[in-house]
């Protein structure tokens, strides 16, 4: 029988079925093995829990030592550095009524604002803001009607030889002969005159000072951009309009010609590179063809003519380019670097706080070797980076697989390299303006146009202006018509810079009976 069995096989106490008499005893592991465990078991966790911390102490430690290194050596990436004085505000354009209207608008009130002061206003002062923030867009007669697209564009006057055709801004309902164009021009600017005479009289403040969001350098916003450029468009139109009314408008034309110069400057002054592109490409066609339609009308004389030229010396596009890409370089270094101190006291934030500073450590050093420093030589650059340059490090950035440790790299390396050629493409035409400018200005004194560039030196220009890549002189060609005693010198024309010249380089001619 089973008990039978059992009596006479008995189960090692081990197997003993337990009885309410006998409780069931387990053998209790050593303590020494018993924290072991626990110690093994907490060591991922420890891991885990040190790790973040001090991943983000050495990696900040590291961006601190770069920055002094780097501060050492003349260079800063903090953006208060970046940005110049402010201006006292009746010396400052962006508190000139016209603009300083459309900047109360924007989160970026006014300077001191932007440093931290604050500015209320009543009910009634916004009641007026709104009431006069329009004056500035009235000045948009494109978006008004009453001016016109031409459509298909016009090319680019300067580089043509063909003079600019006013009859293409008419309304095609009003458009008649030359002379009735003009006059229906001028019955469209009639009622904007006293707008453009103060925004002109603006223009000849002495600074030009945006406020900046120094926490958020990438939230800055210039609300007045928006009604300015199609208000330089308007004016460039009624330049043109003053250069073809003829002797009597001479002094008008030539003083508004050079405060429109100033006005594309002081009015894009702010820092970063959508203003550096705006300034360019206004400079394009707000002033470069009306300077060049007086110089084929030879409206000006020699006064006008320095004035005029003073104004687009002070356009600077490799300095300037250096300064909007520092100032874009402190954006992202602050924005950065506030990022890191939120989610550094957030220890188990996903990603970790250090893995964006690295990344920023990498964008820095790259920026400062491809847009401020010398390639060769690693020395500062003063005149802006070299086209190779800008499309290596953009090639670099473009080649990084999508990673958060490649975030900052691929989204801070900007498109520099277009904004660089257009500026530079600019900056040629500039060049040409000034020389060409000189050329009227030796006509002038002395009746006939010089044999040689040579011949303006040192009293027209204190030296030729080269090409910023190849240093090289443009060409200075005749225009000649076949007389009956043979070729006649009736102009002149400017080609591209070097002996043969890039085949879309820049030309600026004047064309056979300009003149006189």
């Amino acid at each position: 029988s089973d008990s039978g069995r059992r009596s006479q096989f008995p189960l090692p106490a081990f197997m003993a079925e337990p009885t309410s008499s006998q409780p069931l005893r387990r053998r209790a592991l050593p303590r020494w093995a018993a924290i072991l465990g626990i110690a093994v078991s907490s060591i991922p966790t420890a891991v885990v829990v040190l790790a973040f911390p001090v991943a983000n102490f050495w990696v900040e430690s590291q961006w601190k030592n770069l920055q002094t290194q780097w501060e050492s050596e003349g260079e800063s990436l903090q953006i208060e550095s970046i940005l110049g004085p402010v201006p006292s505000d009746h010396e400052n354009f962006a508190h000139a009524p016209l603009i300083a209207e459309y900047l109360r608008q924007g989160p970026a009130l006014s300077t001191d604002h932007a440093h931290g002061h604050d500015h209320s206003h009543s009910g009634d002062d916004h009641a007026n803001y709104r009431e006069v923030s329009g004056r500035l867009g009235q000045l948009d007669l494109f978006g008004s009607g009453a001016l016109t697209y031409p459509t298909p564009k016009p090319p680019l006057v300067f580089a043509t030889g063909q003079p600019v055709d006013l009859g293409i801004y008419v309304n095609p309902q009003v458009r008649s002969n030359r002379n009735e164009n003009l006059a229906s021009l001028r019955q469209t600017f009639e009622p904007i005159a006293p707008l453009i005479d103060e925004l002109m009289e603006a223009a000849r403040l002495p600074e030009a000072h945006y406020p900046i969001n120094l926490e958020t350098p990438s939230a800055t916003q210039l609300p007045h951009l928006s009604a300015l450029i199609p208000a330089l468009h308007a004016i460039r139109v009624h330049n043109l309009l003053l250069v073809e009314s003829g002797a009597e408008s001479a002094e008008t034309a030539a003083r508004q010609l050079a405060d429109t110069l100033r006005l594309i400057r002081h009015g894009t002054q702010s820092d970063g590179l959508a203003s550096f592109s705006v300034r360019t490409m206004a400079l394009e066609s707000g002033g470069l063809e009306p300077v060049w339609q007086a110089l084929m009308r030879q409206r000006f004389n020699d006064e006008q003519w320095q004035a005029i030229e003073s104004e687009l010396r002070a356009f600077e596009f490799g300095p300037r380019l250096l300064h909007s890409l520092r100032f874009e370089r402190a954006a992202l270094v602050r924005e950065v670097e506030n990022g890191f101190e939120r989610r550094s006291a957030r220890p188990f934030s996903v990603p970790p706080a250090w893995v964006r500073l690295a990344g920023l450590m990498e964008y820095a050093a790259m920026t400062q070797r491809y847009w401020f420093t010398d390639g060769a030589s690693g020395r500062p650059l003063v005149n802006g980076p070299q086209l190779p340059q800008l499309a290596a490090i953009e090639q670099h950035a473009a080649s990084l697989e999508p990673s958060l440790g490649n975030m900052v790299m691929t989204l801070g390396v900007l498109p520099v390299h277009d904004f660089a050629v257009k500026a530079r493409w600019v900056e040629s035409q500039r060049d040409h303006a000034l020389i060409a400018i000189a050329i009227e200005r030796f006509r002038l004194a002395n009746d006939v146009l010089p044999e040689n560039l040579n011949a303006l030196t040192p009293d027209f220009l204190s030296e030729i202006p080269t090409q910023v890549s190849n240093h090289e002189f443009p060409r200075f060609e005749d225009l000649n018509v076949l007389g009956e005693s043979g070729p006649r010198k009736v102009g002149y024309q400017l080609r591209s810079f070097g002996e043969d010249g890039e085949s879309d380089g820049p030309g600026w001619i004047m064309p056979v009976g300009s003149i006189r």
